[in-house]
């Protein structure tokens, strides 16, 4: 049972929650506004619904943590609805594009959604303005962490959606991916990524790979060093690198295969290992790795991929195993025009 007790010591006030004292709460009035501080009474009060706490104070105000996000202050209100304010910090901003640039391209993102009353507010004695949203419909039968992991899915929802749009405009003769992976295959995927720019060299494409973490996510760009007319051809190899087809990995390796197919099998059989092992030391349900699609853990591309056209079959193994145009989620590859380009290197 939750027990809210003000305290009053000469000119201080704070308040004890269930014994935990927070000595430096913001109140205002005994019934009125209240803001927490102190981490270990947050942590209480989350396990409670508003109902509850409104049985002691009106308005209720805790901070917000966003994992790997350290650019900002985020502050969450709760009265008959919720309000959130994200404050930038300067001397913690090291992105590419300005802090205006970003809140403007967050707004943006806010206005797409009918539930999000987004607010911008310009305080005179801070350069830098708050914003966030507010009217945040809640139940005040949920608990305030139930009610705060939903706020911060949005917040990270947007602020990657900023980020990426911000990257693109940037970033224009680049391909950059975001992966949002698992930390106990994160290295063995990566290790695939960095593989990538041999894959490209057996098709004949220069380019370079760039692999780093940003905002809890990896990062990863394709840079290639003809200019902005191989990249149609680089997102198509990628998007076959990210999904090998299962006619690729079910096949076995053959000596009379050319030498750049061979590799990437062996590329494939290495991540196929990893990953079961990985699933086998977690106990996994199901640990037999039937197919790597790589981008199920993609986030968003930045720059979307151009349906190439129909055409017909091509062998992956002479008379044995021949494969078809391929047909992805959100994409189709000429996966047969692909391999002849992959083959045509090495005859």
């Amino acid at each position: 049972m939750l027990n809210i007790q003000f305290v009053e010591m000469g000119n201080d006030s704070y308040v004890t929650i269930n014994g935990i004292e927070d000595k430096n709460a913001d109140v205002i009035g005994q019934s009125h506004y209240c803001k927490l501080y102190r981490k270990e009474a947050i942590d209480i009060i989350k396990t409670y619904t508003l109902n509850d706490i409104q049985k002691y104070f009106e308005v209720w105000v805790h901070d917000i943590f966003i994992d790997d996000w350290q650019s900002g202050h985020i502050s969450a209100l709760f009265d008959d609805s919720a309000e959130i304010e994200i404050q930038i910090s300067v001397e913690n901003w090291s992105n590419l594009y300005s802090i205006t640039d970003f809140i403007k391209e967050f707004e943006k993102i806010a206005k797409t959604h009918n539930n999000i009353d987004f607010f911008l507010y310009q305080n005179a004695d801070n350069a830098i303005p708050s914003f966030g949203f507010h009217n945040l419909k809640v139940s005040k039968t949920s608990s305030i962490g139930n009610i705060e992991n939903g706020i911060i899915a949005i917040i990270k929802e947007f602020i990657e959606l900023a980020t990426i749009s911000l990257l693109s405009k940037i970033d224009k003769n680049k391909i950059s991916l975001f992966f949002n992976f698992p930390e106990h295959i994160k290295v063995s995927c990566k290790q695939y990524l960095v593989y990538f720019a041999q894959f490209l060299m057996d098709l004949g494409i220069d380019a370079d790979t760039e692999i780093k973490e940003d905002a809890g996510k990896t990062l990863f760009r394709v840079i290639p060093k003809d200019g902005i007319d191989a990249l149609e051809k680089i997102r198509e190899a990628l998007q076959i690198y990210l999904n090998p087809p299962t006619e690729i990995i079910l096949s076995p390796v053959s000596l009379n295969e050319d030498i750049a197919i061979m590799q990437w099998k062996a590329n494939i059989m290495h991540l196929q290992s990893q990953l079961t092992l990985a699933n086998s030391i977690i106990q996994a349900k199901d640990a037999t790795i039937q197919s790597l699609q790589l981008s199920n853990y993609q986030f968003q591309e930045i720059l979307k991929t151009k349906e190439p056209q129909n055409n017909d079959t091509e062998d992956v193994i002479k008379d044995l195993v021949s494969v078809k145009k391929y047909d992805g989620s959100a994409f189709s590859i000429n996966l047969p025009e692909f391999l002849r380009r992959l083959k045509r290197l090495f005859k």
